[in-house]
């Protein structure tokens, strides 16, 4: 899992993750991930066009992420979703819990 911070301003923190989000991958990046996206004022965007795999603990990390900003009262939104995690966002059941743009 790669990391790059595309835009960050007073209103949005907007972040590039691509790669895999499974064990092998996230474990070292998503304290950073996490990190960065605590230092958010207001909106986290990720943009996933480059994620072309999402395990369980992917998964989880999202919903984390999502529930730590909802408690300060931010949003996270998804957007350009690769196919195939689009499949997996919409089988598990996330594309109706997330904020996903196309």
């Amino acid at each position: 899992m790669e990391l790059e911070i595309l835009q960050s301003d007073k209103q949005i923190l907007k972040i590039a993750v691509s790669g895999k989000l499974d064990a092998n991958d996230i474990g070292t990046h998503s304290w950073k991930l996490l990190e960065m996206i605590g230092d958010a004022k207001t909106s986290v965007i990720l943009e996933f066009s480059g994620v072309n795999y999402i395990s369980s603990i992917g998964i989880r990390m999202l919903l984390s992420a999502r529930k730590d900003l909802n408690s300060k009262g931010m949003t996270l939104s998804i957007e350009n979703l690769d196919p195939v995690v689009e499949n997996i966002f919409r089988i598990s059941g996330l594309m109706e819990f997330l904020d996903v743009k196309k």
